[in-house]
Formats: structure tokens, sequence, C-alpha cells
């Protein structure tokens, strides 16, 4: 049973506890971080009742169970999230108004300093001389500088407090996180319970709402009340506390930026679970910043570049080219440590834009041979081998790299703060532009132009034939395309590249196991037609030495690598019997198990197998195919080389995705120009084996005419206006014509064709080049002459037959006036007349007061001369030679008609009455062709000419018709004139009479030549006329560049050889080859119209396969060896003498027209002069001594025998020291072998020491001629099997044998020809002795080949990137060798002019101002305006066609404001460009809208602060009055409870009292 006392006592007890706690929380009202205490009351309940006993009801009274704190994790963690965002609003807030003050401190800010420095250019542009304003210009240019720099480096410096900022917040974090971690270590350790526990707990909160200030966290808690914090808003944060654990923070120091990292030192983890509080405020702000800095930094380079730009596009006042206004430091590049190469890079803005900011990555692909660009994201954004432009910026390359290789390139992080303005000088302001632009004086209409700068031409980003070819010209090496079409560009920076198309060779390759080696021995093929088998075993190149050749036996042994039997098939000791590969035309390459022959030309057959034991390996064969063609275009469309196009082919190619301008016209008009000089001074040098394709035309579009006159100067031979057709019967017949008018010359025909019919590819030249030769005597002779000049020129001299110099000086006199280029002969016998651009060449009014006649005839451009000779003037041709001076009969009707005087019908007063049938006119010239036998006339002498109807007269006089009268037809006759003495009979009237009229040729109109010239085969036709078909000419862009003087006596040919096209080749792998499919052959012979007995021609011919060394040298010699092969060989021999000369001692040998130093050294005798390797020398042992031979083995085509002269200083006593004095040397000659029949006679001319005789030698005996000065043996020597040879032997050194160039003299083996044929440098010079003209030809035995069938070497190349094209399907075998490294291209103002080219006046072109050609087409807009070239050219005004404007580079400019006024139209934004201030105010706008909505973030994170304490306030906070009335309550309940302790005491005591 309850004791009320006991129940008194606990209510006593348990409500002094709860006064005790209210006390507590009035007591802590203002404690920060206290949460209120609640006592908790429970009763005390009575025991459970028993068997015997029931239970009490009544209780145990009442006890405080534990002191509760009032803890709402809810409303504390919303209340913690708040008091986050509310720090992040305001950190945030705090931070960006200050950077809005540091952006706009004033009237200081960046926008205003540009605005002040556009202000002091627009006072230069007012004033450009003006140096008062260029310097307060130079002054305002450094204030901008120093305001981005100012501006950049106090936003830096907000940067780096925002993150110091940052780290003392971090320090918090850290404290905190340690004091959280002391609470719990308290809490986990202690049993304490109620007030003691309640105060940790409020610690532990009040440390936690601390640290959310400084970043959110979410926390969670343990049985014990210890606190688990995790970093972030997510609840899945990293732990930072957890029980008695905790992970500092800290911040990355490598980093300029606030990252977070977990367990710096340790961990180093970095998080972005920084989600709010103080420190993402300081994160997100110095991020802000950070944007802020690289807008400026993006501004600044745009600012700067931009500005540069322009500026260098003009002219400072010292009229020098601007420069740098602005400079910084601008990007770096980063290689990684872990590279291979030696790459560096570079990058520069490239205009247009703001510049990305972010870094780029590039990485080297080797597969590719290409850098390839990546973003941020990894996606790949440009890739090239030396240039990528991509995200505003230009990156250049230079050097090698490996696969992986990477660069970073970073836009600079200090470029504002880092700028400076660059222009010291205030004369360096460049104001005036770089260029002049005007209308022509001579134009028809008023319109004016102007021109603006649109900036560099950047190249396209399409392939570049450095990341295309190999930078080899190895046909191994080369690349090999699918289809027709693009195949790389040439970037305008190149100074030089070579380009060759390749056939496709046939081919066998085998892949041979290393069995298949060891047991290989048979080689099995068809070519031809022909099989073949090759040994390949292994013994039969490997021999046992014994000593005894015969007992020689097969090594033992085996091939272990295909490059064995490669090399030992090419050097022919693997044979087929005695045949070897290289006889065939086939080059075998091997490396490990490969094996693979190339054939020269054709094809192999099926089948080829190679045999090893018992397994046979078949070849995979590859057929032959032909090369394709190379074009190659200006992206403007100009075609510059390669070969016509079909219409189809054009509109094909020409497109933007093959890098072409939108606006690019296709023109031909410069393809494959190589004179005088190529497009826009580029050098071309155009190789085709087969040589270039023409047809020689005249003015009148059919051949060049060679017109007669007599007393009057002929017309043109072009009579009629004619239609000239021109089309290329495989090109799709594509085709174009034109109309010629009458009376026109071949230059103006060539005009008129390459104007209307450039795009056809066809080429069109004119030329003119006759001969004056054949002077019939000595005296005095006049003409007129006439071809460009308008008026006649006289010439007249006095000259002889055997030495014209007198007229060719009066002619070269008075060329420039007649626009002809004059040449005499080497022998002074002839004269070349040439009018360089075709004109017409007349001459007129020949006479001669000695009756001399000249001959006068058409030459080619060897000065070969053209028609023939021996024809008469009477039956001659178009194109043969005039006789000035001769005479042609012919009457007044055109017709050779005699005129027959019957007896009687001329009076002895010399009246002649013939009727009028015989047309004379007063002046006419007639001769007494015959008379009647039986009556001469008296008073008349008859004459003849040589010709018959022409040529000179001879006999009688010439007699002039004195009067004729006009009803009768009676005609009287005078000697000397029509006016001299008449003509009279003295004796009997004769019976019968015949006179001929005869007319004095005494002009000769020459029309030049119409040659037209393609790469392709092509047709002309005349409407009406007959097609002509085109031939080629391989001396023409072939394999053999011929150089021919002026009037054809010697010629130089440069053979053009490459050492890496033209020679066997193969690749390391064995598994690709190249045969040597070169050759070369020429036809040399002179023109000697007096020999009707000529020898044949010399002929040379080499293959590339035989020469021992790649070299054009050894070709060269090669070919002269070759062409003296046929001609006798020279030598000469000393007598005995008994010692070698000391070293030192030398000879000089004339041979040749050529000296030779012999010099003795070391015991030999060496040959220096004259011509390298042409001569050897030597001493061999003879009976008692040595004597000194000295031959040329080679041959010699002269059939010159070496001399010792006697001229040279020293070189008597030399003679005799070497055993070679005149009189005792013994020269021999020694023809070729040649057939004969044993016993036959043959005899030939010789010339002995100038004097002609006869030979005639035996072949079966020695037959020796007594010749005054010595003796000359002449013995036949038989070499067998039908041939023989002839030894010519001469004793003493004062007999010289020539011999002359007819078919007796080469039946015997003596073919020779006046003609010198040298090698010099690596040319071979051809030189007739005699002044003969030269005829040099391809020959017709041997044609020119080579594995390349076309290829280009373009140097000085234009400043324009280049397109090239492949088509003409074929193999597409293609190889390029390029400047690996071109220099940096300069800019330069082009000099151009622009002009109008059709009737609305609204189609430009764009020419070239040095050269005249055209660089690009455009059609002008509705505002007359066209870009091109990086200028936008602008008419104002109807133009009209013909139009002129000029465009050059301005050289001074001292008042011109046009480049200034361009910089400061980039104030303001226009495509793109300019705008900086706008772009500044944009910056500012963007930081202050993000004032306005921080202020805004800010007040609303406050009001949700406010009400989420207001919350957990009302929750566990301490009330004052509901405090105040639990006091009162706990009081009455304690009061109660004390009056129940002391009714119970009372009934105890009165129980007491009772009992």
């Amino acid at each position: 049973m309850p004791s009320l006392f006991d129940i008194a006592k606990s209510g006593v007890q348990s409500y002094r506890q709860a006064l005790a706690v209210t006390g507590q929380n009035i007591a802590n009202i203002n404690t920060d971080g206290y949460k209120r205490r609640e006592a908790g009351l429970t009763e005390v309940s009575s025991g459970q009742g028993g068997i015997t006993q029931i239970q009490d009801g009544t209780g145990l009274g009442v006890r405080v169970e534990d002191i509760k704190r009032s803890f709402d994790a809810y409303l504390l963690d919303r209340k913690r999230n708040s008091f986050s965002r509310e720090e992040t609003a305001t950190n945030f807030l705090q931070k960006i108004s200050e950077l809005e003050d540091l952006l706009l401190p004033g009237d200081a800010d960046l926008g205003s300093s540009m605005g002040l420095f556009f202000s002091s250019l627009q006072e230069v542009a007012a004033s450009p001389a003006d140096v008062a304003a260029r310097v307060v210009a130079v002054e305002e240019g450094k204030n901008v500088a120093a305001t981005f720099s100012r501006t950049s480096e106090v936003l830096g410096q907000l940067k780096t407090g925002a993150k110091s900022h940052a780290q003392q917040e971090i320090d918090t974090v850290n404290i905190l996180t340690k004091e959280i971690l002391n609470v719990n270590s308290k809490l986990l350790s202690s049993s304490t319970q109620g007030g003691a526990a309640n105060a940790l707990l409020d610690n532990r909160d009040r440390l936690i709402d601390e640290l959310s200030k400084t970043l959110e966290v979410t926390c969670t808690y343990t049985a014990k009340n210890a606190a688990v914090v995790r970093l972030g808003g997510s609840g899945s944060g990293p732990k930072i506390v957890e029980d008695s654990k905790r992970i500092t923070l800290g911040l990355d120091e490598e980093s300029t930026d606030i990252k977070v990292i977990l367990g710096p030192g340790t961990l180093n983890s970095p998080t972005n679970q920084v989600t709010n509080g103080s420190l993402r405020g300081l994160i997100d702000a110095s991020k802000t910043v950070e944007q802020t800095i690289k807008d400026l930094n993006s501004l600044a380079q745009k600012f700067a570049q931009e500005m540069n730009d322009q500026h260098k596009k003009g002219l400072t006042l010292d009229g020098l080219k601007g420069k740098d206004m602005f400079t910084s430091v601008g990007f770096s590049s980063t290689q990684n440590p872990t590279n291979m190469g030696n790459t560096t890079a570079s990058a520069t803005a490239a205009g247009g834009g703001l510049v990305n900011p972010d870094p780029i990555k590039l990485v080297f692909s080797e597969p590719r041979n290409q850098w390839l660009a990546y973003d941020l994201n990894n996606n790949e954004i440009g890739s090239d081998l030396t240039s990528i432009s991509t995200q505003g910026i230009t990156i250049t390359l230079l050097g090698t790299a490996t696969d992986g290789d990477e660069i970073t390139i970073s836009p600079s992080n200090n470029f504002s703060r880092d700028m400076e303005f660059a222009l010291r000088r205030a004369e360096d302001i460049a104001a005036s532009a770089s260029f002049l632009i005007s209308a022509d004086t001579k134009n028809l209409s008023d319109a004016s132009i102007s021109a603006d700068s649109t900036g560099t031409i950047q190249d396209t980003n399409l392939a570049k034939v450095s990341n295309v070819f190999t930078n080899s010209l190895s046909p191994i090496s080369a690349t090999t395309f699918f289809n027709d079409g693009f195949v790389a560009s040439i970037p305008k920076a190149t100074e030089a590249i070579q380009l060759a198309s390749f056939s496709k060779q046939s081919s066998l390759q085998f892949t041979l196991s290393t069995s298949d080696l060891t047991q290989a021995n048979q080689l099995a093929f068809s070519v031809g037609g022909n099989a073949y088998t090759f040994d390949l075993a292994y013994g039969d190149v490997f021999k046992k030495l014994t000593g005894n050749p015969a007992a020689e036996t097969s090594a033992t042994g085996a091939w272990e690598d295909a490059s064995e039997i490669a090399k030992y098939l090419n050097l022919g000791e693997l044979k087929a019997g005695n045949t070897t590969l290289q006889s065939l035309g086939i080059f075998a390459s091997g490396n490990a198990g490969n094996l693979t022959l190339s054939l020269a030309s054709g094809d192999f057959a099926t089948g080829a197998t190679v045999t090893s034991g018992a397994s046979t390996i078949n070849a995979v064969k590859q057929s032959s195919d032909n090369a394709s063609n190379i074009q190659i275009f200006t992206r403007e469309g100009r075609h510059i080389a390669g070969s016509p196009l079909t219409k189809l082919e054009k509109s094909t190619f020409m497109s933007t995705a093959n890098g072409f301008s939108e606006q690019a016209v296709y023109n031909a008009e410069y393809l494959n120009l190589q004179q005088p000089t190529g497009y826009r001074g580029l050098n071309l040098e155009r190789v085709k084996p087969t040589g270039n394709f023409s047809i020689p035309l005249g003015g009148d579009g059919i051949g060049r005419k060679a017109k007669l006159g007599m007393g009057s100067l002929p017309a043109s031979a072009t009579t009629t206006a004619y239609e000239l057709n021109l089309y290329f019967p495989n090109l799709a017949g594509d085709s174009l014509s034109t109309n010629i008018a009458a009376g026109s010359s071949a230059k103006f025909a060539a005009n008129q064709i390459n104007e209307n019919m450039s795009d056809l590819g066809i080429r069109a030249s004119a030329n003119n080049r006759i001969e004056l030769y054949s002077l019939s005597g000595n005296g005095e002779i006049t003409f007129d002459i006439e071809s460009r000049n308008q008026k006649p020129i006289t010439i007249s001299t006095s000259t002889t037959a055997a030495d014209l110099t007198a007229l060719y000086e009066s002619l070269n006199q008075q060329s420039g006036q007649v626009g002809i280029n004059v040449f005499l002969s080497k022998d002074k016998t002839r004269i070349v007349l040439e009018s360089v651009d075709g004109e017409d060449i007349s001459l007129s009014s020949y006479s001669s007061s000695s009756n001399l006649t000249l001959k006068t005839r058409f030459v080619d451009k060897n000065s070969k001369p053209l028609g023939d000779n021996t024809t008469t003037m009477h039956t001659r041709g178009d194109t043969d030679p005039i006789t000035l001076g001769s005479f042609l009969v012919q009457n007044n009707a055109g017709a050779v008609a005699p005129i027959n005087v019957a007896a009687g019908q001329m009076a002895r007063d010399g009246t002649i009455s013939a009727g009028t049938g015989h047309g004379l006119r007063v002046g006419d010239t007639i001769i007494l062709n015959d008379h009647d036998a039986n009556a001469p006339p008296t008073g008349l002498t008859e004459a003849a000419l040589s010709d018959g109807n022409s040529g000179t007269r001879s006999g009688g006089p010439l007699y002039y018709v004195k009067s004729v009268d006009p009803e009768t037809g009676a005609f009287k006759l005078a000697t000397g004139s029509a006016t001299g003495s008449e003509v009279t009979l003295t004796g009997a009237n004769p019976n019968e009479l015949r006179f001929y009229q005869v007319k004095l040729i005494d002009a000769g109109r020459f029309g030049g030549i119409l040659n037209l010239e393609a790469a392709s085969s092509f047709q002309s036709v005349v409407t009406g006329g007959a097609t002509i078909t085109a031939t080629a000419d391989p001396l023409v862009d072939g394999l053999v560049q011929q150089t021919t003087t002026s009037t054809g006596e010697k010629q130089t040919l440069n053979f053009k050889i490459n050492e890496q096209i033209d020679f066997n080749a193969g690749d390391t792998n064995g598994l690709a080859a190249s045969a040597a499919a070169a050759t070369y052959g020429l036809d040399v012979n002179f023109v000697d119209p007096t020999l009707a007995s000529a020898g044949t021609a010399f002929s040379a011919s080499v293959s590339s396969s035989a020469l021992q060394e790649q070299s054009k040298s050894a070709l060269t010699k090669a070919m002269a060896n070759s062409l003296r092969s046929t001609a006798p060989i020279s030598s000469i021999k000393g007598v005995r003498v008994t010692s070698i000369p000391e070293d030192g001692s030398s000879l000089t040998v004339s041979f040749n027209g050529q000296n030779y130093l012999l010099t003795m050294v070391k015991g030999e005798v060496v040959v220096t002069g004259g011509e390298l390797d042409r001569v050897s020398a030597y001493f061999e042992a003879v009976t008692g001594g040595y004597a000194l031979k000295v031959a040329a083995p080679d041959g010699v085509l002269t059939g010159a025998q070496f001399s010792v002269p006697t001229t040279v200083s020293g070189n008597t006593d030399a003679a005799t020291l070497f055993g070679m004095t005149p009189a005792t040397v013994t020269k021999t000659i020694i023809g070729r072998s040649v057939n004969f029949t044993a016993g036959a006679t043959k005899t030939f001319p010789v010339s002995v020491n100038g004097t002609s005789q006869n030979v005639t030698v035996t072949t079966t005996a020695a037959n020796t001629f007594n010749i005054a000065g010595g003796t000359a043996t002449f013995l036949w020597v038989d070499d067998s099997g039908g041939k023989g040879h002839l030894q010519i032997t001469i004793t003493g050194d004062s007999t010289a044998l020539t011999f002359e160039n007819n078919d007796k003299a080469e039946a015997v083996g003596l073919k020779t020809a006046d003609i010198l044929a040298y090698v010099k440098d690596e040319d071979l010079e051809l030189e007739t002795t005699d002044g003969q003209v030269l005829n040099v030809t391809a020959s017709g035995s041997t044609p020119m080949s080579s594995l390349s069938s076309e290829n280009f070497k373009l140097t000085n190349l234009p400043p324009e990137e280049l397109i090239v094209i492949v088509n003409g399907s074929g193999a597409r075998k293609i190889a390029a060798s390029f400047d690996s490294n071109p220099p940096e291209l300069e800019e330069i103002t082009p000099e151009l002019t622009i002009k109008v080219t059709n009737d609305a006046g609204n189609v430009i072109d764009i020419l070239d101002k040095d050269t005249g050609h055209s660089i690009a087409t455009r059609q002008l807009d509705n505002a007359g305006a066209a870009g091109a070239l990086g200028f936008l050219f602008k008419i104002d005004g109807r133009a009209v066609e013909g139009d002129v404007f000029n465009f050059s580079a301005n050289s001074g400019g001292v008042g011109d404001n046009r480049n200034i006024s361009s910089v400061l139209e980039l104030q303001r934004e226009k495509n793109g460009k300019g705008g900086f201030q706008q772009i500044f105010s944009n910056i500012v706008s963007k930081v202050g809208s993000q004032v306005k909505s921080g202020k805004l973030n800010v007040e609303a994170a406050e009001a949700m602060r406010e009400a989420s304490e207001e919350a957990e306030a009302q929750f566990s906070g301490v009330n004052l009055d509901s405090q105040a009335a639990a006091l009162i309550e706990f009081q009455q309940a304690y009061q109660a409870s004390s009056r129940i302790l002391q009714t119970a005491r009372e009934l105890f005591q009165t129980l007491i009292d009772t009992v």
C-alpha cells in the first residue's frame, strides 16, 4: 500500500526538478544554440496484486523520467540550408559588386579609354600629316593598353582575394569539424544523462549551424547522438565527420581557380559537393571574375588583332608598311613531356571575332600523317600537317612528329594584362592606305572606283600536298588515287614544287615461305609471247673455289631472304640461258619472303611461277595502265598547267568543294604558258616525253606563204576572211571557232585566236623568220624593207657574196624602226630576219647596179630552210625561196605568152606592129627570145633566162617599151630605160621575131607562221578547207630541251632526267618495284644543199636502264658517246722516252678544237681541260722505255686528228720531254667496222691539208700514199664475220686529213660530218664548223619515253593557293616533291589592273599589272561591288566595256587618311568585326545583371533564413510567456505536493499520537 508520504515526497521532488528546468530555460533564453528543455513527468504505478492480495490502484506518486531537448531535425536542417543559401548569395553579391566597381571606376573605365583613343584617331584622320594629332593618338593608345592592363590586373587581384577568402573559409571549416569531432568523442564516451548531455548536443548543433554557413552539409546522428556530417545538400556527399573520424578540406594550390579537395596532402581528392554556403558564393564569384577576365582577354585579343590587321594594311608617314599597334603574349604552347618528335607550334588570332578562350589539344596521327585538333569535349575540330585554323585561331606547326605526340595550345590568360601599345613614334601611325586606285584617264565613261581591304585570303582547309604526298618523285612512293578529281592544294607560300604522273607497270609478286626460299630453283614467266625460265638455284651463283674454274662446283647453302634472289637477278648472275632481267627491261625487288618483278613496258602473261622443290608458287599479276593527267589551277579557275579539259570536266572539277572560289571562271589562256613567262611570273617547266602537239599555219589559216612581186609589193596572203575551227577529237568533240578578217597577218590571227578561244586550251603564237642568202656577186644592192613600220625603209649598201657584214649592219641600224631582229651567220654568208610577233616581212623595190641577185627564203625556229631550194621562180610554190633581182617571163595578163612578130611587122625605125593582143604598157620590159635563123635582125640581140621562163638574164639586153599606140598597138623599144635610146634596125627587115615580156622580181612578202599548240592532239579546219591534225614534237616540252643560236649553226641540248623517276627502284619491303623506262633518241645532221650524196644522219640513243650512274651528266655523256659511236676513233702516239716525266710536268695537245693539258701526277698522266673524260692518256711500256699514247676512244664526228701545238708557251720543250715532237708523232684514225666483200675495191674522197683527192683501198692489202709533208697508210683490217675496218696511220704532225660527209666515205666506216660535238657541264653542244645549219630531230627509230608521262616543275609560284586535279582515268599514280617548310609569305600590295569586259559594265577582269594576266573575274552586285584578292572593289557610275582602273601600292600618301578611316570604322560592329566599346559594355552589363540578380537572391535568401529561424525558434526556443506559465504551474504543483506531504505528516502525527 503506497505511502501518502512517499507520494507527496515524489511530487515535491519532481516539481522542484521541473521548476529547475524551467528556470534553466529562462536563464538561457539568450544563450546561442540553447535548445529549450522540458521535464518529462510520469506516474509511479503501484505493484501488482497476488493470490491473497489484490492490486492497489492508487499508485506510488510521480517522477521526472527525463529532461527532453526541443529538437526537430527537419526544422534544423531547413534552417541550416537557409544559412548556406544566404551565405552563398551574400558572398557572391559582395564579390561581384566589387567586380562591377572595378570595371566601372568612374571616367577612367576601359570603354571611356577606347572612346578617347578613337577620338584621337579621328583627329589624325582629319589631318593625317599633322604630327601633333599623331602624338596625342600615341598617348591615347598607350592609355588604352594601360587601361586594359590595369583592369586585368585588378580583376586578377579580385580573383586572388576571393581565393584567399576561400582559404580562410576552409580553415574555419576545418576548425569547426574538429570541434564537432571533439563533441562526438565526448558523446560517444559519456554515459551522462540529462543536462550534461543536452549541453553537448546544444554545442554540437551550434557548431554544425556555424559550419552550414560556410558550406552546405547534411547530418545524421548515431544512437549516442554523435553527428555524421556529409558534404553537400544531397545527403550522399562525402562524410567529413563520422563518429571519431573526420576529413579535412583544402584548396588545390596548383589551380588559379577555387577548387576544393578532400584530404589535402593525403587523398587530394577533388569534390563538387560544395553546393552552398559562403565558400560556394566565393567559388561562383571567382568563376564570374575568371569569365570576366577571359572576356576581357578575348576582347583584348580581338581589339589588338583587328586593329593590328587593319593598321598593317596602311602606310606610315615615312611611307613604310604599318606595323602592329598593340602587342601582348598571345598564346602559349605546351608540349607533352613524352613527345618523341621535335614539332613546335605557334598560334595567332585569325581575326573576325572573339577568340575561344578554351585550350586546344593537338595529337599527331601517324596513319593520317596529320595533327588532329580537339576541343575540351574531345571533339575533332580540325586537322592538317602544317596549319590548322579553328575556333578563331590559326596554329602553325613546324618540324617532325611521331604517332601520339601531344601539344596544348592555350589562349593567354594574361593577354589584356600584358598588353602594350607598340608604336613609339607618332610617324609610325599608318594613316594612309597601302594602295592607290583610280580610273584610267583614257576611259570612255566617268565611272569612279574605290576599294577596301577585306583581309588576307587564307588557304583552304583542304588537304595540302604535304598531307597527301611523301615529298619524293620516286614512283615507289607515289600516291594512287581511286577517282578523278581533287588531289591536293599547293599553299600560297610554296616556293617550288614538282609533280609527276606515272604509268603503272605490269608486275609479278611472289610470296615465299622460308621453305620456299631455301629450295627455290626456277622462275618462269612469259613476256611478249616469249617464255623464259630463270635458274634460281643458290649454287648457280655461289661456287666452291678450287683454283680451276672448270672444276668448280656448286656451293652448298640456301637463300635466306628474297632480297638476295632479287640482287642476283638484277646483276644478271641468275639468267635464263643468256637472257638477263635487264635485257628484258625487268627489275626485281625483294625482302624477307616478298619478291616482286616489274616490267618497263608491256605486260607479263598470266601463269608466272616460282618452283621450289616440289612446290609451285603462283604470282599475283598486275597489269599495266597508262598514266593519268595532272591539272593545276588557281582558286579563281585559271588553268595554268596540264592538258585541255572537256566542258563536263570543267564544270565538275570547278566546285567550292574542290577549293575553287564561288565566282571562279574557267580560263585556259595561261595553260602551260612558259614564254616569255608563265602565269604571273611563274617559272613552269613541263616535260612530256612525246612532246607538245602543234599545227603550223599561216595568217590565212592554211599555211605561211611567200609572195613574190614584180614592180609592186604583193598583197597579204590572207585575201579573204575565214572562219577557223579548232577542236579536240578525243575530248567529246569540244570545239570553238573564230572569224579572221581579210588581210590579217599571223600576229593578228594569233591574237584573235587567243582572245576568243582561250578556254579551249590551245595557244596561238606567231613568228616570222626569213633568210637572205646566196648573193650572186659583189656590188651594191638597194631595197625597201617593211614589217611593223608603216612606211618602208630603204636599205642601200655595197657588200660581197662572201661577207654580208655591210648589209647586216645596214639592216641592224634600222631594225628597231622596222620591228625585226637581224642576225648574221657564223660564215657571214647568211642573214636571218625575225619578226618575233609574226608580222609580215616585206622586201620591195630591189635593184642592183651590178645586176646582182639575192635569194630569200623561209627558215624555221632553228634556222632550217623551208621549201625547195632548187625550184625555179616560174615553178616555185608558196613556201619556196624568192630570188630578188631575177626575172620571170610573164605578160601583164599573168600568162607566159610570146609576142610573135611576123615578117615585115618591125619597121627599120623600130616600130613593131604586131596587133593589140600583147597588152604591153610603157615601161614594160621584154627580151628577144628567138628569131628567124635565115634572117637575123640587125640592131637586136637575143637573150635568155637561166631557168628558161625565169632566172638571171644572159645574152642580149633588156628592152624597155618606149611607146605604145593605143589604137593599133604598135610599140617601140628603148635600151637602158623607157626613156633611153630607141631601138632601130640597121640591116634588112627580119622575117620573124619572138619576144617575151619579162618582169624583174623586185619584191617579196613573207607571211609569218601561225603556230597552234596544245598538250593534247587537236585538229584545225578552215570552213570549206581540209582538216589538219596536230603532230607532236618530242623536242618541244619533251625530254630534251633544244636551244639554237639565231642562225642555226649551234645547238645546245639539255636532257631532262630525274634521278628518282627514270631508274630502277624497289621498296624496302619487296612489295613494289619500278623498272627503268626512259629512252632518249636523236638524229643529227646538217642542211647542206650543195651535197647531192650526203651521208646519213648521226643517231644517238640511250636507255636509262643502261646507265651506270643515275645523273644528268651521265646521261649527257652517254648520248655524246652514242652519237660518236659510228664516227672514226682518233689517237696519237709519241716516240720512246727512256723515263716517264717527273710529277708536275705537263704537255698540251689539241683535239677537235679544244686543248687538253696532260699533267704527271704520281707517275700517271692526268688529263684536264676540254671535255671531261673525253681523252685518255697513258705511257705504255716499249722496248727501251715508254711511249705516250693519247686517244679519244669514243670517236669523233669530224674525223679530227690530235696535234701538238707549238704556239703554247713551253710546249716545244714539253713535247721533247714527253716524246711528242711534231715531226715524230704517229697519228692513227680507225674507222668503224662495216660489211665488206673480200677483194673489193673502195674509192672515197679525202682532203689532205686542204687539197681534195680520191683514195682507193683494197680490202685485202695495205696502201701507202706519199703526201707532201708526210705519209699516210690506209690499211684494211678484217674483223671477221664479213666485217672489217679501215686503219689510217699518219707519220708526223704536219699532215691533216679531213673526210667528206658522203655515202662513199661512210661505206668504208669513215662516217663524219663537219659537226663539233662535246659535253659542256651537263649539256651536249653541237656546232657546225663551216657555218652550215644544224638539223637535230627526235630519233625516228628510238622514240622518247619515260615512266612519267608528264611532270611539271613550278618555281617562283604566284602568291595564290593552287589546286591539283587528276583526270583521264588511267593509273592515277602521282608523286610530288616540294618545300617541306615553306617560308612565311610576306603580304605585299599587288599591282593590278581592273578591266570592264562587257557592254553592261558589270563584269570585271582583275589583271596582274606586270604580266597583264587575268587573276580573277567578277560580276558586280547591284551596288556595283565585288570582292576578290582580299579587297572589295566598288564602281560608282556606269562603266562601259574597255574601261580600265588602276590599283597599285601607295608609295607616299602623306595626306591620305583612308586606312585610318578604316581603323575608325572598327569603332562600330560590322560583319563581325569592331564594336569594341559595345563588347566591353556587354561585359559590364553581364556583370551588372548578375549584381542585380544577386541582390534579389540575397533578399530572398534572407527572407528564407528568417522564416526558417522563426520556425525552428518556435519549436526549440525559449518563450518567456510559456515558461512563466509553466513556472506558475510547477510552483502550484510543488506547493500542492508540499501540502500533501504536510497532510501526511499530520496524519502520521495523529497516528502516533493515537498509538
